[in-house]
C-alpha cells in the first residue's frame, strides 16, 4: 500500500445503535449487508461471539489431541474475534469449519493490526464450500463503525519451503514488538535455500474470502490480504478471494505453493505479487478494479521481483502463470489524486516469469504489459496472451538495462480494447453477475491458447488444465464444463 486510508466514521443511525446494543448475531447480519454477501451466515442461527487466544499452541485451552495431531477447531455456529495478532504455533493445526466467520478488530496503529498468523510447522485447514465460504473480515464496533480497506491485517501463512534469503528472515508486515508474549522472531520467520522442503504442507485453504485487510508499518513493509511465505507445494490453495485490501491481494514470498481460482477485487496495490524466489504455478486468476475507488500510486495487476536488491540469489523468482484475466480501467486511471494504474504485469529486478494464455488490459499510464529487468537476464516466456490497448498505451515497455532486447512474441495479440471481443470489458456491473462481462465472445481470446512447453511442475495443483480459450473464462459459445466461476455463491460480488 502506498497511501494510508482514513477511517470513515458514519453517523449514529438507529441501525448502528442496534449493532452496539444487540447480540453478535445482529452484528454479523449487518456486516453481511455491508459487504454485499448473502451467504456468510446462512443457517447459522443465533451464535456465540468468541475472542480467539492470541497464542494457540499445545497447552492452550481448546487445543486437543486428535489422531496424534494437536488441533484447535472453529465452528460455524460461532463468530470469532481476532483482537490483535493471533499466532498458531508449536505444530498446532487450526481447523475452520465451512461457513465460519472471523472478524479482525481495527487498531489505530497499523503495526498493531489484528491478523491470523500460521507459523512454520503448524497448519491451517480452512475448507469452505461454494455456498458456505469461510469469511475473514473486519469488525464493526464503536471505534470502527464501517468496513474499509485496512481494517485488519489479514491472513499470514508461513512454511518451510525455500526462499532466496541468505538467512532466515522475518516475514514482511510483522512488527515484532507487537507480537503476543511468548512469540519470537523465529516464529514469524521463513526459509532459506538450505534446510527447507519444497513439498512442505501448511494445510488447505479452499473457498476462503479475506476482506478489508492490509496494514502498513512503513512504506514497503505491509501486511496483505493473503500473505504466503515459504509455503510448500504440499499445501492446497483454491477458490480464494481477496476483497478490498489495503495493500496486495496475494503476495508470495519464496515457496513453491501452487494455486487455482484466485480473485483479487479492488486491491489498493498489486493484485498478485511474487518475491524472494517464489517458484509455483497459478492457473485461473482474476484481478478486477473498481474505477471509482481511490488506489495507491503503485497499482499493478502483477508485480514480480527476485528481491528488493535485484540480486541473483537462488532460487530466482519464477511464477508460472496461465489463464489470468487482469482488468484495469478504460482510462488507465481511477478516482482521486495519485490513483494511476501502472502495469498489467510488471516483471522486474532480475526475476523470471512464464506468463501465458492470459488477457491483460486497461493499464495505460505506463504500459499494458511491462517487462522490466534491472539486472542480468534470466530465461522467461510471454506467449499466447491478449494484451488490450487503451488509447496512448503500448503493449510492452522495457528498461534500458533489459538485455537482450525484448520483442513481443508473435503468438501474442495486442488489439485495441474495442477489439477484445469480451462481453463487456469495462462493464463493471457485469463482472460478477450473470452478464459475464469478462467472458470472450470471439477471438482473440476465444481460442488460441497453447500449453506446450510449460516448465515441469510438482505438488498439489501443479497440473494445468488445458483450455482453448485465453484468460480465466470460457467463451459464450463453448461447451466447456468450466463455468464463469467468479459468479459463484462464495464470491463477494459488490464492488
Amino acid at each position: 500500500m502506498k497511501n494510508l486510508f482514513l477511517k470513515r466514521f458514519a453517523s449514529a443511525t438507529s441501525c448502528f445503535a442496534l449493532v452496539l446494543a444487540m447480540s453478535s448475531c445482529t452484528q454479523d447480519f449487518l456486516s453481511d449487508a455491508l459487504d454485499g454477501s448473502d451467504n456468510d451466515s446462512t443457517a447459522k442461527g443465533v451464535q456465540a461471539t468468541i475472542t480467539l487466544p492470541n497464542v494457540i499452541q499445545p497447552g492452550t485451552p481448546g487445543v486437543v489431541l486428535v489422531g496424534g495431531v494437536q488441533t484447535f477447531s472453529l465452528v460455524a455456529a460461532n463468530t470469532y474475534i481476532a483482537d490483535g495478532k493471533v499466532v498458531v504455533k508449536g505444530g498446532v493445526t487450526l481447523n475452520i469449519e465451512a461457513g465460519t466467520r472471523i472478524e479482525g478488530v481495527f487498531k489505530a496503529t497499523p503495526a498493531d493490526a489484528s491478523a491470523i498468523i500460521i507459523t512454520r510447522g503448524s497448519k491451517i485447514n480452512a475448507i469452505g464450500t461454494n455456498t458456505l465460504p469461510i469469511v475473514m473480515t473486519g469488525r464493526i464496533d464503536a471505534s470502527n463503525p464501517s468496513l474499509n480497506a485496512g481494517d485488519w491485517g489479514g491472513l499470514v501463512v508461513i512454511g518451510n519451503a525455500p526462499s532466496n534469503h541468505a538467512t532466515v528472515a522475518v516475514i514482511e508486515g510483522i512488527n515484532v514488538p507487537s507480537l503476543p508474549a511468548g512469540v519470537t522472531n523465529a516464529d514469524v520467520s521463513y526459509g532459506t535455500t538450505t534446510g527447507t522442503v519444497t513439498t512442505d504442507n501448511s494445510g488447505r485453504l479452499s473457498f476462503v474470502r479475506v476482506e478489508y485487510a492490509g496494514a502498513v508499518i512503513v512504506d514497503g513493509n505491509e501486511l496483505n490480504s493473503f500473505t504466503f511465505a515459504g509455503v510448500g507445494n504440499g499445501t492446497t490453495l483454491d477458490h480464494l478471494q481477496a476483497y478490498r485490501g489495503a495493500d496486495d491481494a496475494f503476495e508470495f514470498f519464496g515457496g513453491t505453493v501452487n494455486a487455482k481460482f484466485l480473485i483479487a477485487t479492488s486491491a489498493n496495490d498489486d493484485s498478485f505479487d511474487f518475491d524472494n524466489g517464489y517458484n509455483g504455478r497459478i492457473q485461473f486468476a482474476v484481478s478486477a478494479l473498481n474505477p471509482t475507488t481511490v488506489y495507491g500510486s503503485g497499482t499493478n495487476g502483477i508485480e514480480s521481483d527476485n528481491d528488493a536488491a535485484s540480486s541473483s540469489n537462488a532460487p530466482i523468482t519464477r511464477a508460472v502463470l496461465s489463464n489470468f484475466t487482469i482488468v484495469g480501467t478504460s482510462t488507465g486511471t481511477s478516482s482521486g489524486a495519485g490513483s494511476v494504474l501502472l502495469h498489467g504485469a510488471l516483471i522486474r529486478r532480475n526475476s523470471n516469469v512464464v506468463f501465458r494464455n492470459s488477457v491483460v488490459y486497461g493499464f495505460g499510464t505506463a504500459t499494458s504489459l511491462n517487462v522490466i529487468r534491472d539486472d542480468s537476464p534470466q530465461t522467461f516466456s510471454v506467449l499466447n496472451n491478449v494484451i488490450g490497448l487503451i488509447p496512448g498505451s503500448s503493449a510492452v515497455g522495457a528498461s534500458a538495462a533489459f538485455a537482450p532486447a525484448f520483442t513481443l512474441d508473435a503468438s501474442n495479440s495486442a488489439p485495441a480494447t474495442t477489439g477484445l471481443v469480451l462481453s463487456g470489458p469495462f462493464t463493471t456491473s457485469g463482472y460478477f453477475s450473470t452478464a459475464r462481462s469478462l467472458r470472450p465472445n470471439a477471438n482473440p481470446a476465444l481460442s488460441g491458447a497453447n500449453f506446450a512447453g510449460f516448465p515441469a511442475g510438482a505438488g498439489v495443483n501443479s497440473t494445468l488444465t488445458a483450455t482453448a480459450y485465453k484468460g480465466a473464462f470460457p467463451g459464450t459459445n463453448t461447451t466447456s464444463a468450466t463455468t464463469y466461476w467468479i459468479n459463484e455463491n462464495w464470491v463477494n460480488k459488490i464492488f
